[in-house]
């Protein structure tokens, strides 16, 4: 499968050249990607039209500590990549010739100052893209500073002609702490605005996360460890709890609507839902077992109650309100559960980090 980035590369990482750490390539030359690992999908059973279904899945990279939702249709690749490109999506294709229909691919690279911004090098990016376009090697469209998702971003769009072909490209690049995260989309002209609704829904639910949560996947195993860690997170969902609640309470009083709670609680359900993924994904200690599944338990009749409670806000289905109400209960038990049990273990051992947190 041919790449056709040479003017994306480029202009997603004039920043690192700006600073002067690294120096790319005019162009990232020709490559030939593998077939689709097996741990994914075949293309048997997967539907590649991008109306077919809105149902969409998580990517997440600890190694780079970010996450995004991505639609189904499309396949995550981390083989045979380019400098500094760490996936691509794309629909899978028996023809390893032939140009895909879309491409999504993140880039990151680290090593800016920790206070740089999109706006630092605006000039040097637009200097860039004039250089490009006096060469003939793109054509651009539109070119903006921008919010999402709370990051400023440089948003742009325009045609590519590297590589004796025509494509045109949306590219969003973000800074965070002194990294730069680069999403290109990729697609034929004619296919353009197929697939572009998805891509900014990707963009939207893209996350930065914290070093310290990324890491914690896969270094949690000693039992102090796993005990600070475990109070540090209870508190974060103790707090995040609150939060909804406090949106109840306003909901209660008059003051937001049915429909706008039922899309705060969906806004809620993501942070709940990724919550519960990342504990999942930490490794616990043996004595910490039943700890750790109870706490899931409690996280995952949580996120049922608030589902269920979505949907009573839709239709006015009493009996979804009480389904909620049960849920609740259960996660709360749970969690009484969970704590109980890790006392159990630290008793003794270590001192109690949850001094002032009640069960």
């Amino acid at each position: 499968m041919q790449k056709i980035f040479a003017v994306l590369a480029t202009l997603g990482f004039v920043l690192l050249s700006w600073i002067g750490l690294v120096n790319f390539p005019l162009t990232l030359g020709q490559n030939e990607t593998t077939l689709v690992q097996t741990q994914f999908n075949s293309t048997d059973s997967i539907d590649t039209s991008a109306n077919s279904s809105k149902q969409f899945l998580t990517y997440t990279n600890p190694d780079y500590h970010f996450k995004l939702d991505y639609p189904a249709y499309l396949i995550p690749d981390e083989t045979n990549l380019h400098a500094n490109q760490v996936v691509k999506f794309t629909i899978p294709s028996d023809n390893v010739f032939q140009i895909p229909d879309v491409e999504v691919s993140v880039y990151v690279r680290s090593g800016l100052p920790s206070n740089a911004t999109i706006s630092d090098f605006m000039q040097h990016y637009e200097s860039l893209v004039y250089q490009s376009t006096q060469n003939g090697e793109m054509k651009p469209i539109s070119s903006n500073i921008s919010k999402i998702g709370g990051n400023e971003v440089i948003d742009q769009v325009y045609y590519d002609y590297s590589n004796d072909r025509t494509m045109k490209v949306n590219t969003i690049n973000i800074i965070r702490d002194g990294e730069l995260f680069s999403l290109f989309y990729v697609t034929q002209p004619g296919l353009f605005n197929t697939y572009l609704e998805d891509f900014r829904q990707m963009v939207d639910s893209m996350e930065i996360l914290s070093h310290y949560n990324t890491t914690l996947i896969s270094t949690v195993n000693s039992i102090d460890e796993y005990a600070n860690y475990f109070a540090a997170l209870t508190q974060q969902s103790a707090s995040l709890t609150k939060d909804y609640q406090e949106k109840i309470g306003e909901w209660e009083l008059g003051q937001i609507s049915n429909s706008s709670k039922a899309k705060l609680t969906d806004d809620y359900l993501k942070n709940f839902t990724t919550q519960l993924k990342e504990f999942n994904q930490t490794k616990s200690p043996q004595p910490f077992e039943a700890t750790k599944n109870n706490m899931s338990s409690s996280f995952s009749n949580e996120i049922k109650s608030y589902e269920f409670f979505r949907d009573y806000l839709i239709t006015g289905n009493e009996t979804m309100n009480q389904l909620s109400t049960d849920y609740l209960s259960k996660s709360l038990e749970d969690e009484s559960d969970a704590f109980k049990s890790f006392k159990d273990v630290v008793n003794g051992i270590l001192p109690d980090p949850f001094s002032g947190l009640s069960a």
